[in-house]
């Protein structure tokens, strides 16, 4: 028996042979993703409602989870994968935040990097019916979460002071407006694309007076929710930082180890704490394989000797790591760079041919920044705050060594 065809319906329009995509970068939007990705042990369950606590020092909130019939709270890594490909998809294509597109489970799967089956003896090519429906599921459980939100600190423009207001406001983390469905080969009904916008929360965040969205490398959607999930929640915790940095230009300033960890749910196996060790580094070699990231080293070596002994462990955890973000996100939030310069001017010609002749040097020789101080024997931290003029005098000495450094170069 053949399947019935997908009815014709306007999918997005996202082109996803990007490598990023763009999401809400709101404080709650990031806290939401560490509820979902966490699954049940961040909520409670009472009279047949799960309810989770958002609040933080900028906003008091929480998520409630509506379940329909006898729907049941299994939410994971692959839940926020489709939430942000929703999000990416909505911010792309609309100009209004009452404004409304279609996506499909084709798009979510697609945008995911998942391969169609090739089409053989008696079978349609495409999707599998049970990818689909677990794609379906996903949105089902995403409509039927509702974020509340009963104080937000919030900025006053004419008076660049910080209050906090008190208000309720109640939506759902999106809003189903139309949907599609098709008949499997048993006959039965399953969604297929959906018409949606996101919720008052979210699209407020977009297109309110605090607007503010990030750069998301699309492997955070590819990686595999269940073997990659270090790598995946890395992506995403490190696109939410950088942003934050650009407001400072600070993109540099290193990781504590036990930062990292917390930021992606992760413990340490006090049984096997190496273990841990080996699949941090593992997931950030995996990142600068895939160009999430330009590159990671230790701040300053470690001694491997003491791996293994008593109580290695905890010195390691506060061993700090150095992260280079890729050239796109230097890029894409110089544009938007609001901190004050605290640099010479332009009588200062000399400190820019400086930083003309730095970003020569690693296009020419394609070296990162972490590659490039490793050279020249200065921190990464220090070449990056030359590289944006940041405070420039606090760096005189830096300067001169640099430009040392040049001339036993050019020797």
């Amino acid at each position: 028996m053949e399947e019935t065809p997908f009815p014709d319906v306007s999918t997005s329009a996202v082109d996803w042979q990007n490598s990023y995509i763009m999401i809400p970068n709101a404080y709650f939007y990031r806290d939401f993703g560490i509820i979902i990705t966490g699954g049940k042990e961040y909520f409670k369950k009472t009279n047949g409602i799960f309810t989770a606590d958002i609040s933080s020092k900028l906003v008091t909130a929480k998520i409630e989870f509506i379940p329909f019939d006898d729907q049941g709270l299994n939410t994971s890594d692959l839940t926020m994968d489709v939430f942000d490909i929703i999000c990416a998809s909505w911010i792309r294509q609309v100009n209004q935040a009452e404004e409304a597109i279609w996506i499909s489970t084709d798009d979510i799967l697609k945008a995911r990097g998942i391969k169609t089956q090739k089409s053989g003896t008696g079978r349609r090519g495409g999707y599998k019916a049970k990818t689909r429906k677990k794609i379906a599921s996903e949105i089902s459980t995403l409509a039927n979460m509702w974020i509340t939100i009963a104080a937000m600190q919030v900025v006053k423009q004419s008076l660049n002071k910080k209050n906090t207001e008190n208000f309720i406001e109640k939506t759902p983390a999106l809003i189903i407006v139309d949907k599609v469905e098709k008949e499997n080969k048993k006959g039965k009904k399953i969604d297929y694309a959906w018409k949606f916008r996101l919720g008052d929360v979210f699209a407020d965040s977009i297109f309110g007076k605090n607007r503010q969205t990030a750069l998301l490398s699309n492997k955070a959607v590819e990686y595999n929710h269940k073997l990659h999930t270090w790598e995946k929640r890395l992506t995403r915790y490190l696109s939410w930082i950088w942003r934050n940095r650009q407001a400072t230009g600070n993109y540099m300033q290193p990781f504590e180890i036990k930062t990292l960890l917390k930021a992606i749910q992760e413990k340490v196996n006090t049984k096997h704490p190496n273990r841990v060790k080996d699949r941090l580094e593992k997931a950030l070699d995996t990142l600068q394989k895939d160009e999430v990231i330009a590159g990671w080293e230790y701040e300053k070596r470690h001694n491997e000797e003491k791996i293994g002994k008593k109580g290695w462990i905890k010195e390691w955890l506060l061993t700090k790591i150095v992260i280079e973000p890729p050239t796109p996100i230097f890029g894409q939030y110089a544009k938007i760079r609001k901190f004050k310069e605290k640099t010479i001017k332009k009588t200062a010609q000399k400190d820019d041919t400086l930083i003309g002749e730095l970003n020569a040097i690693m296009q020419s020789e394609n070296l990162s920044k972490l590659q490039l101080s490793e050279q020249i024997g200065i921190s990464v931290d220090q070449l990056s705050q030359i590289l944006t003029k940041h405070n420039r005098k606090k760096h005189a000495k830096t300067i001169d060594k640099i430009q040392r450094w040049f001339k036993q170069k050019d020797v």
